[in-house]
């Protein structure tokens, strides 16, 4: 019986976080390649060619997640939009605040600290987006 209460309760929340990240993994194969083209293709400058792969994903990340992730939203507006927008920042930030710390001063490795940081970025991302993005927003921003 206990059990059964435990699954209702936190099951939903587990399909938001699966769902989360597959929209997080295809907008990275996004940013990733559109990054790879801008660079290789039109030989653009690389940190140019990585900020617009960056804004794509999050456009493409927003609109999925507020689709399949997150469900049909009632103030679909450019309010949660910008707000989401600055969630991926600060999770930009974040990312490479961990990686700096983590092998400057802890001498983990490159790629260790890395996947520690997208671990540590995809919490403060989903949580962030579901307590603020998805669900008060509509009490933040009316």
């Amino acid at each position: 019986m206990y059990l059964n209460k435990y699954v209702q309760r936190f099951l939903p929340m587990a399909i938001k976080v699966v769902k989360y990240g597959v929209i997080g993994l295809f907008g990275m194969a996004i940013d990733f390649s559109l990054t790879y083209l801008l660079i290789e293709s039109f030989s653009m400058d690389k940190f140019i060619a990585s900020t617009i792969g960056f804004i794509i994903a999050v456009i493409n990340n927003y609109l999925l997640n507020s689709k399949w992730t997150f469900g049909k939203q009632k103030n679909s507006s450019n309010s949660k939009f910008m707000c989401f927008f600055i969630i991926g920042l600060a999770g930009l930030a974040i990312n490479y605040l961990s990686i700096f710390l983590l092998h400057t001063y802890g001498r983990v490795d490159i790629y260790l600290s890395k996947l520690v940081a997208v671990g540590i970025v995809f919490f403060w991302n989903f949580m962030t987006n579901y307590y603020i993005t998805f669900k008060n927003s509509e009490r933040m921003f009316t």
